[in-house]
């Protein structure tokens, strides 16, 4: 095991000169580390009181709970924190893992589609999506029961030691800041991709759709919902001559029949008539 003893030294040091020194958050994640829990939980809980929206205190906070198995107060640290830290990939997987925890399945997986939306060739976030986008067709399953490993959001101390968590002057008065925005609709030509991949045309269009209500002048994403509705008509269209090629077959065949079984055909391919007719109607008119 690595030895932390120096770093510990100093940073204890640093609270001990200024208890409001974000130092806190470095020192707790070293606690985590070595495996001295209960000291980490009783200093994240003391330092949030000065610095609530401390973005990395939040994470090894949030982390910490998760390890010990405190799954609904992981979910209650980190679901507040969403709309500050939604562009923070690691804090997002992290949510994205609390929810997965409860099975609380849609919210990781638009959770996931936001880490798919800042980072789109995240394998994690894509791997989930394809598993889980039909997330109906296995809504009584436990999922709850499926290891998740949340080794991978660690990383290594040393970064924590480079950050600028210790001003030479004393700390001005904590300013919160305020929470940004939550977006309406998660969007990314990835998430098009996928879809389109898995086979789910219809996802894609509906996805596209609501992108070009939010962004109207946006020209690749009325290019790319052109071509697939294009798709659609040429597919129709095809589909339509294929049907029409198939009825003059059958009715050269129907001349060489003898007349009374013609009548019979033709009556029943009248009949088969009128069916595509209301058929059509019912569809147009919804």
């Amino acid at each position: 095991m690595k030895n932390y003893n120096n770093l510990i030294t100093k940073y204890k040091s640093q609270l001990e000169k200024d208890p409001r020194s974000k130092v806190f958050a470095p020192l707790a994640e070293i606690y985590r580390k070595v495996g001295m829990n209960d000291e980490a939980l009783a200093l994240l809980k003391r330092g949030l009181i000065h610095h609530p929206n401390f973005s990395a205190a939040i994470i090894v906070y949030g982390q910490l709970l998760l390890e010990r198995e405190e799954i609904e107060e992981a979910y209650t640290v980190l679901k507040p924190q969403l709309s500050i830290n939604g562009d923070n990939i690691k804090f997002l997987k992290l949510f994205a893992h609390s929810c997965f925890k409860q099975n609380l399945i849609l919210e990781a997986l638009n959770t996931y589609k936001r880490v798919l939306f800042i980072s789109p060739k995240d394998n994690e976030a894509t791997e989930f999506i394809v598993k889980y986008d039909n997330f109906d067709s296995i809504e009584n399953e436990d999922l709850t029961q499926k290891t998740f490993d949340i080794s991978n959001l660690d990383d290594e101390i040393e970064s924590w030691s480079t950050l600028s968590l210790v001003p030479q002057v004393k700390e001005e008065p904590v300013v919160e800041d305020k929470p940004k925005s939550e977006p309406g609709q998660i969007f990314s030509h990835t998430l098009v991709d996928l879809y389109l991949k898995q086979g789910a045309k219809q996802k894609a269009i509906e996805v596209l759709n609501s992108a070009l209500a939010e962004n109207p002048e946006d020209q690749r994403i009325q290019d790319r919902l052109l071509e697939l509705e294009g798709q659609d008509e040429i597919s129709e269209s095809k589909g339509r001559e294929d049907l029409m090629a198939a009825f003059e077959s059958t009715a050269k065949k129907l001349e060489q029949k003898p007349k009374v079984e013609l009548e019979k055909l033709t009556m029943a391919f009248e009949l088969f008539e009128s069916y595509l007719k209301k058929r059509s109607s019912e569809v147009l008119n919804g």
